[in-house]
């Protein structure tokens, strides 16, 4: 049974429903999530452009903490509290990008993206399938779920596959004591298939016009366009396609075909139930994993979901240079675990350059 969680301000940018626009009007420049060069400095053990490793928690903190992090984000948007929102987040160096590819919030834009994306919606809230902790890194697999009362056509519903990773970080409070805070948060979900889904519902039209004006009163016309980019730039069904061919070929037990889905022969795969701190190659995976299947995702199961027609996804989404599933594991040792799993592209050869399996 799923768990439910009211919406992080995650996924506002779907939550306005019609997934009209990101980029802040003004502020500072929009940059990619992933700074390659950065991601070498900061992570020695990394392969070269890989994704940094998730960071082992400090003074005490567990994995309950880093939940409760990110967890603070939902209350405080089910309390429409701007304030408390904002104090979930790190002041400093925040990335915040819905979806991935979009380009990023910092601080300083977080009142104009609740207004955007947050403040019109009568609720948002997520139906968790299943979340997984590494370190000070956080990966959600959910359904958002979105309701808006619509003039003359009374209160309309949506709901949208995604995938979250955050990362959080040590912050020192007032007096001394330090908090965890969320320092980065992605949101993977397709762009593309959201706005042909609403174009084949009439239903969820009239959503459209106040989540624009919302959007209008906000950000920008130039901006708008720029996050309209987002339906054709890149890797979306292609990195869909090498994710399932690299799952095919972990199933076959093939090493040499694993290795052809990504950029070079250096380590690239990360599981920490293998090993912790370290990328591995793609005999070490095998040694381990039997196989992995896509974990479907359903509203079949979901006590709020009324006498709404229940709906089902594959899992598996591509925003910006990433595609993220929810896949179940089977281990040689006779473990089945599930999981989410984040495969990071090049941007020119459309080849992996990482990919991690958070159980």
């Amino acid at each position: 049974m799923s768990r439910v969680s009211p919406t992080d301000g995650a996924m506002p940018s779907i939550a306005t429903g019609v997934l009209f626009a990101m980029p802040p009007a003004s502020g500072p420049v929009l940059h990619q999530a992933i700074d390659v060069s950065d991601v070498n400095r900061r992570a020695p053990l990394q392969s070269r452009g890989a994704l940094p490793l998730p960071s082992k928690l400090s003074n005490g903190f567990t994995a309950e903490h880093v939940r409760n992090a990110v967890e603070a984000s939902p209350t405080a948007v089910a309390t429409k509290s701007l304030p408390a929102w904002q104090n979930v987040f790190c002041r400093q160096g925040l990335k915040l990008s819905d979806p991935i590819g979009s380009g990023n919030y910092e601080y300083t834009d977080l009142p104009r993206f609740w207004g955007a994306f947050i403040q019109g919606n009568k609720k948002v809230w997520f139906q968790v399938v299943k979340d997984v902790v590494c370190g000070d890194a956080m990966l959600r697999d959910v359904v958002v779920h979105i309701t808006r009362d619509v003039k003359f056509f009374g209160t309309r519903h949506y709901e949208v596959p995604a995938h979250l990773m955050y990362k959080v970080a040590e912050v020192a409070g007032d007096e001394g004591q330090s908090s965890l805070k969320i320092q980065e948060m992605q949101v993977s979900w397709s762009l593309r298939s959201a706005m042909g889904y609403v174009m084949l519902h009439p239903t969820l039209w009239p959503m459209m016009l106040p989540s624009f004006g919302d959007i209008l009163g906000n950000l920008s016309f130039f901006g708008t366009c720029r996050y309209l980019w987002g339906m054709i730039s890149g890797i979306q069904g292609r990195g869909i396609g090498q994710s399932k061919k690299l799952i095919q070929r972990i199933n076959e037990q093939n090493a040499d075909r694993i290795g052809r889905r990504f950029i070079d022969q250096e380590p690239r795969l990360f599981c920490p139930l293998i090993q912790a701190d370290r990328r591995i190659s793609s005999q070490e995976l095998l040694q381990s994993v039997k196989s992995i299947t896509l974990r479907e995702k359903s509203t079949a199961d979901y006590a709020e979901r009324g006498d709404r027609p229940a709906r089902r996804w594959s899992n598996i989404n591509s925003a910006g240079q990433f595609t993220t599933f929810g896949y179940t594991m089977t281990m040689k040792d006779g473990r089945v675990v599930d999981g989410v799993a984040r495969c990071l592209f090049d941007p020119n050869r459309k080849r992996m350059l990482s990919a991690d399996f958070i159980s």
